[in-house]
């Protein structure tokens, strides 16, 4: 049997106390929330926030069936999330933020969650590529807005930067 980790335990003993799901799915949320404005640029955290929004609503009325392991995979989600620098710090660059799904993960969803899987992905990857595309600009423009005869910032006395 899997134990359950310090960050569930911490959830569950403060929260279940009142109403215990609701409680306990409300502590859960804000605090990946929380994690979204400490870990996660603009761009990504807009984009993390409706996602979790969305499957909030979604298992609204769900069965304790299906609550169980919807909160597991989010509190797996959250002690990922946590243990990633904060968006702001030089860490970030370094780090990547995630985990690949094992085949049994993958083989274990049903066709929708692959699909919304699917979609996540695809928006993942549009926010990377504007977020290269943004820096390659930035790159260029500062070349082309260099004035002519300006040392190179990396120390190269000799080499001239032009248009």
């Amino acid at each position: 049997m899997r134990r359950s980790s310090p960050l569930l335990r911490s959830l569950s003993s403060s929260s279940r106390q009142h109403t215990p799901q609701r409680s306990f799915a409300l502590g859960l949320y804000r605090t990946i929330l929380k994690q979204h404005r400490r870990a996660l640029p603009a761009e990504m955290r807009k984009l993390g926030d409706a996602y979790a929004s969305e499957e909030w609503h979604r298992h609204k009325a769900a069965s304790a069936e299906h609550l169980q392991p919807f909160f597991r995979e989010w509190v797996r989600y959250l002690e990922v999330l946590s243990a990633a620098p904060a968006h702001d710090s030089e860490a970030v660059e370094s780090a990547p933020l995630g985990a690949a799904l094992t085949e049994e993960e993958l083989a274990a969803m049903s066709a929708e969650q692959r699909q919304q899987l699917a979609k996540l992905k695809a928006e993942a990857q549009r926010f990377a590529a504007e977020r290269d595309a943004e820096t390659d600009e930035a790159a260029a423009a500062d070349t082309i807005l260099r004035p002519e005869g300006d040392r190179s910032v990396n120390g190269d006395r000799d080499r001239v930067l032009g248009p």
